[in-house]
């Protein structure tokens, strides 16, 4: 039992402190461009490190169980398989990572539906730049230290979505750094794409929740239908913007994988949405080109979310009882 509580802190802290590293880059690079943006990101990331005690919490009074057996073996292979196949969809085959990942998510559904969270979770690994990874064999050492991640983070931040993505960041982003490879800079996001920024994370991240949940398809299946259908339809709605915005969607689709264990209000996802959205646009130029940053970010929406919610319902208790 204390070996298994041991594991399950250390994917805690590894999880945990990947968010906050990523929230604390945008904090830094919304309050350079202007000060409320950095008020707005400051207010986001209080939210997220009060879920992210609750869930320290949470650990310590239920540590679950944790095997070692052919289950964790084919969860291991499934992250290599998912991130080699979509890598070679998206370079090799040139689908982009959007449409190459959501490939993978619904052939995972179909085939493997007891390992489908691993090989998405491998596909977030895949969708990682060519300029970050060179060839298959650097994609392969980003997948393995994900692989390894997934196994030992089964019982933390259970049933959130963007938990897949964080671990493909966690993999993606020490790779990186040990190859010495610098990240992909993008602009900041302006005029229309803003707006159409805010009004599709608002409206994808419940539309694939209601997929998710009230019409069964599963959290996988619901993401990546949707995520599919923005990476094809987008960029021909809109040529400018669409690959970007595609890029949106999918993000929405993350957060649409929470569970109804940990989320029971299409209010709260429409509103994770809008969290996500400002995210995202003050997130725009940091570690491009890392897989996972996308599912990090709506880990970061959906965290925020909770830790009001958990906050608001102290206070009304303590308002009641006082």
């Amino acid at each position: 039992m204390r070996l298994i509580k041991v594991i399950n802190y250390v994917a805690y802290l590894l999880i945990s402190i990947t968010v906050i590293f990523l929230l604390g880059y945008t904090l830094v690079e919304a309050w350079i461009i202007h000060s409320l943006g950095g008020i707005l990101i400051l207010v986001i990331l209080v939210g997220v490190i009060i879920a992210i005690i609750d869930e320290g919490i949470l650990i310590r009074e239920n540590p679950g169980e944790l095997r070692l057996d052919k289950n964790a073996l084919f969860t291991f292979l499934g992250v290599v398989v998912g991130a080699l196949v979509t890598y070679i969809l998206s370079h090799d085959f040139g689908l982009g990572a959007v449409i190459a990942a959501c490939l993978v998510g619904i052939l995972a559904y179909l085939l493997f539906p007891l390992y489908e969270g691993a090989i998405y979770c491998g596909a977030f690994v895949g969708m990682s730049s060519n300029n970050l990874f060179f060839n298959h064999l650097e994609l392969l050492l980003a997948a393995l230290v994900t692989g390894v991640v997934l196994v030992i983070a089964r019982n933390v931040f259970k049933g959130l979505g963007g938990k897949l993505g964080a671990l493909a960041l966690i993999g993606t982003l020490s790779t990186g750094l040990g190859l010495a490879r610098e990240f992909i800079f993008q602009p900041l996001p302006n005029g229309m794409t803003i707006f159409y920024i805010i009004f599709f994370s608002v409206f994808i991240t419940p539309l694939t929740y209601y997929l998710n949940i009230s019409r069964q398809h599963g959290p996988v299946m619901a993401s990546a239908i949707i995520g599919l259908l923005g990476g094809l339809l987008l960029p021909i709605i809109f040529p400018e913007s669409g690959e970007f915005l595609a890029v949106v969607v999918i993000c929405a689709s993350f957060i649409g994988m929470t569970l109804q264990s940990r989320c029971i209000s299409f209010w709260k996802m429409a509103t994770a949405g809008l969290v996500m959205g400002i995210v995202i646009i003050y997130a725009t130029p940091l570690l491009g080109g890392a897989g996972g940053k996308l599912g990090s970010i709506a880990l970061i929406a959906i965290l925020a979310i909770c830790g009001y919610h958990s906050l608001f319902k102290r206070l009304l208790h303590k308002h009641a009882t006082g």
